[in-house]
């Protein structure tokens, strides 16, 4: 069967000028954004804004907090759209973050209103500081997100086994 890809669509804050700006957040490796899939979804890339270039590393975990999918990426210093490309099934409480020794990623301290949604397909549904700080957005903006591949009608192959080849004699 072959896999037929879907039309990229757009969710969460466009961007930290939406925002109340916060800042390069450099503290911890704990905040991020929750999110709900709601069918299978690829989420293809994020913008990012980071204070200085380097590696990221990029974490999906479960609502247990068990890793999912992780990727490593290097993200120059400024705007950028970083390619992710994780696939993900259906689940609620997904968190994405940033984990390592290197953050400094922009986040907005307000202005957020959430939940940011496709219809049907992914529900950016709060910050993990909703709490304390409910208009929060921390890191990932702008994401670029598809229903995962459809796949098309199978089609049957057919194999033929050939017999066994004699040994040949070397001499």
């Amino acid at each position: 069967e072959s896999n037929i890809d879907q039309t990229p669509q757009k969710v969460g804050a466009v961007d930290s000028n939406a925002l109340a700006r916060g800042g390069f957040f450099t503290a911890n490796y704990v905040h991020g954004l929750y999110f709900d899939v709601l069918a299978p979804v690829v989420i293809k890339s994020v913008k990012v804004y980071a204070g200085s270039a380097g590696n990221r590393v990029i974490d999906v975990v479960d609502i247990h907090g068990e890793p999912v999918l992780t990727t490593t990426v290097n993200i120059p210093k400024g705007e950028s759209r970083v390619t992710l490309n994780f696939d993900l099934p259906v689940g609620t409480q997904y968190f994405l973050k940033v984990s390592g020794t290197l953050l400094d990623l922009q986040r907005a301290k307000g202005g957020a209103s959430f939940p940011y949604t496709v219809a049907g397909l992914i529900s950016i549904t709060e910050t993990d500081i909703k709490a304390t700080a409910p208009g929060s957005y921390y890191f990932f903006y702008d994401w670029e997100v598809a229903k995962s591949g459809c796949p098309g009608p199978r089609t049957p192959v057919v194999g033929t086994i050939n017999p066994d080849v004699p040994k040949p004699t070397i001499t």
